[in-house]
């Protein structure tokens, strides 16, 4: 495995967009449709689907037979194939579970009653019947504001219909891949019957909101019907999943949630609770005799006692102890937190982890001298355990880059940072300007744990003799492959690393101001190890992700000073793979501008992704234009 510099590299025969290299994989084929930019991508089971816009292909075609030209449509195509199929219906969304299709549809965009009820007024669950070749009724749904219409988990959709929870079920239904049209009720675990919504997922756990005031009943114990959001879960991978009340109370719909799968059945989950719904009694308060270890850095160990009650509180969940009843499932930690919450499934208990703002948390927790700092934060998954009550070790983040992290990750059970330097006040790089500087610290080191900001061995990724550091510009918040994704800033080592150095040479650019993708992950010591390769990408929309052994970004053509689309320009962005254990870089196709991945992945089968016309200079479509934007796609 090369590192440092020596793998920040390309070649210099790659001078235009090829789209095939290795027989049937890698084929670059297209639809002949248009869809708008923003339109899903939903990929499984070897294939791709995506709504096409009627008023963009051709200047206006009617692809649902309903006699107007407004609708998304939905088509699939199989990554290895480049037929493309319409589905002739209007749909919302699209989900594929165990390589089923199924389709979100609004009767009145579609024109057609398919629930023969109420006219075509409905919101109905469709499924596609390869065999058949026809669409097959599933079930009506209901829709309400921020919440998920469908999820899927495996060989299983999930969904909320609009019907009346019988004994001891939900208003949850699923379906699964080998019955598609056979809908089953979700069941509670403690009896009674809930009216949950769907939040999200996270490694097969759902996420649930429930409305105590649609209930009619206290959820969390805190003598109210008032709580609107109070969590609670399913294993969406379980035989006979049930919905099991965590008794913690969000403050929205928005409230962010993870969840690590552990070992068997279980899972460890981190939320934010909201003191004012929870009972509207402080859940941060250091001074109650209930938190036996010291949550407060030494520097904050004066200071007033947090007793307002405005705050969102750091807990852990354990899924199965929360199943079987078990005493202690649920624990506080005492954390006031914001916009992101981690867990983590290391030794000895695993851990959680959050972003605290200084005001929330009453208390200058870096010791700079000033409450306006984002720090993160993270304490052991058992009671009364916190780590961190050093200042030293606690470390301002820089929330603002992008890529979903808000500048706080994970890999390896490991938590990873872009510390920022105008938050530390401090010139920790010795270069011109304020950067956020990737760090990693490992929970399970509990007391002796702190954050490292420099390469143990020296280079940090750049090779760059007395540069320690690494700087970022975007950062995923999830490892894909057991890798992170994210930008490595020319800034820091204040060097021009795009120039293809360790595969064959060439001067692209004579500036130190780009941004490079990188695919971190430990070596032995441990050490954060940084391949990636000599590009220039978007600082703030790489899109760079991960599978089937390769890496996929995209390449700004302008930073990098190449027409690697060879159109005669240098102001595209252009679909580059690389190999994550090697230097072969391979462009693919001009892509699109967009803050989500570069390409949308089916692990182990292909990927799909749009191409502006316009930028690829070419009419892909064939439509007699070069203004849409065009679905592609491609196999492993």
């Amino acid at each position: 495995m090369r590192s440092s510099v020596a793998f920040l590299a390309t070649l210099t025969f790659l001078v235009a967009c090829t789209e095939s290299d290795d027989g049937d994989s890698f084929v670059v084929r297209n639809s002949s449709v248009a869809t708008p930019l923003a339109s899903p991508l939903t990929v499984g089971g070897g294939r791709v689907v995506f709504l096409a816009a009627e008023n963009l292909t051709a200047g206006g075609t009617d692809l649902n037979g309903d006699l107007d030209t407004t609708d998304l449509v939905a088509h699939t195509a199989r990554f290895n194939q480049g037929s493309v199929r319409n589905l002739g219906v209007a749909a919302k969304e699209a989900f594929i579970a165990g390589g089923e299709i199924f389709l979100w549809v609004d009767e009145a965009e579609d024109d057609t009653d398919y629930d023969g009820v109420n006219g075509a007024t409905d919101q109905v669950i469709l499924h596609w019947n390869d065999t058949a070749e026809s669409l097959e009724y599933v079930a009506t749904v209901d829709v309400l504001g921020s919440f998920e219409t469908a999820i899927a988990v495996g060989d299983a959709l999930y969904f909320y219909e609009s019907t009346t929870p019988g004994p001891n079920d939900t208003t949850i239904r699923r379906v699964l891949a080998s019955a598609p049209t056979t809908v089953e009720p979700v069941e509670t675990a403690a009896g009674g019957t809930l009216s949950p919504r769907l939040l999200g997922e996270d490694e097969g756990l759902v996420f649930l909101a429930l409305d105590e005031v649609l209930e009619g009943v206290d959820l969390n114990a805190d003598t109210d019907s008032l709580d609107e959001t109070v969590l609670a879960v399913f294993d969406g991978r379980a035989t006979t999943p049930l919905v099991v009340n965590t008794g913690l109370a969000m403050l929205d719909t928005d409230a962010p949630l993870d969840a690590r799968r552990l070992a068997g059945d279980d899972y460890l989950i981190a939320v934010l609770v909201d003191e004012a719904d929870q009972g509207g009694v402080s859940l941060n308060d250091h001074s109650d005799p209930s938190f036996t270890q010291p949550f407060l850095p030494a520097a904050c160990l004066g200071m007033a006692p947090d007793v307002d009650t405005n705050d969102q509180v750091l807990h852990w969940v354990r899924f199965a102890d929360l199943l079987a009843g078990t005493p202690g499932a649920v624990g506080n930690t005492g954390l006031a937190g914001f916009g992101r919450v981690i867990a983590l499934a290391g030794d000895p208990d695993g851990a959680v982890a959050t972003l605290s703002d200084e005001a929330d948390a009453s208390c200058d927790l870096n010791g700079d001298g000033l409450l306006d700092d984002a720090v993160a934060r993270w304490a052991t998954a058992a009671p009364n355990s916190p780590y961190v009550t050093s200042d030293s070790i606690l470390r301002a983040v820089e929330i603002s880059v992008p890529g979903g992290s808000m500048g706080l990750a994970w890999l390896n059970d490991r938590l990873i940072a872009a510390i920022s330097e105008a938050g530390e006040m401090t010139d920790i790089d010795g270069e011109p300007g304020d950067h956020a500087l990737v760090a990693w610290l490992d929970p399970a080191d509990g007391a002796s744990a702190d954050w490292t900001i420099q390469h143990p061995t020296g280079g940090f990724g750049t090779g760059v003799a007395g540069e320690p550091f690494a700087g970022t510009t975007w950062m995923r918040p999830d490892p894909v492959s057991n890798r992170l994704a994210m930008t490595y800033t020319e800034r820091v080592p204040n060097l021009n690393l795009n120039t293809n150095i360790g595969c064959a040479f060439v001067q692209k650019d004579a500036d130190a101001v780009d941004a490079l993708p990188v695919w971190a992950d430990f070596a032995a010591g441990p050490v954060l190890d940084f391949d990636g390769l000599g590009f220039a990408v978007s600082e703030t929309a790489p899109g760079i992700t991960m599978s089937g052994g390769f890496v996929f970004f995209r390449v700004d053509e302008t930073a990098d000073d190449t027409d690697w689309n060879d159109d005669g320009d240098k102001t595209d962005l252009v679909l580059f793979r690389n190999p994550l254990t090697a230097c072969n870089p391979v462009p693919l196709a001009t892509s699109s501008p967009g803050a989500g991945d570069s390409v949308v992945i089916d692990p182990g089968s292909g990927g799909a992704f749009i191409t502006s016309e316009a930028s690829a200079g070419s009419d892909l479509n064939n439509d007699g234009d070069m203004t849409d934007f065009v679905v592609r796609w491609f196999s492993f």
